[in-house]
């Protein structure tokens, strides 16, 4: 219930795009083409299973990759869609914990 107080206490509005939230920087590789360099990508959603990522190079659906973030250890992923210069990949084990957890905390895992 609304107060005479609180009448004048205006509600910012929800958002439904998240364009302010955190995104990282990562390098992908290509299993296939070890000769190839590390193409540079945006993380833009991670989970524990998998990411999305946006991507200049073109990526085949079911090409594996290795997803460098920081210095973290380099996870195995399989790009499962890929559409107008995004792709979706699923890693190859879960995404360790405390990696997961500086992700999502916004903790850029560097260090």
């Amino acid at each position: 219930m609304a107060t005479r107080l609180s009448q004048w206490n205006k509600a910012a509005p929800a958002l439904i795009e998240h364009r302010g939230a955190i995104r990282y920087g990562v390098g992908v590789s290509r299993h296939d083409h070890p000769e190839a360099s590390l193409a540079l990508a945006t993380m833009h959603d991670v989970s524990t299973y998998g990411c999305r990522l946006a991507l200049a190079d073109t990526i085949e659906i079911g090409e594996r990759l290795t997803i460098t973030i920081g210095a973290a250890a380099p996870l195995d992923a399989t790009t499962i869609w890929a559409e107008d210069g995004m792709i979706g990949c699923r890693f190859a084990k879960p995404l360790p914990r405390a990696l997961s957890r500086a992700l999502t905390l916004g903790i850029h895992p560097v260090a």
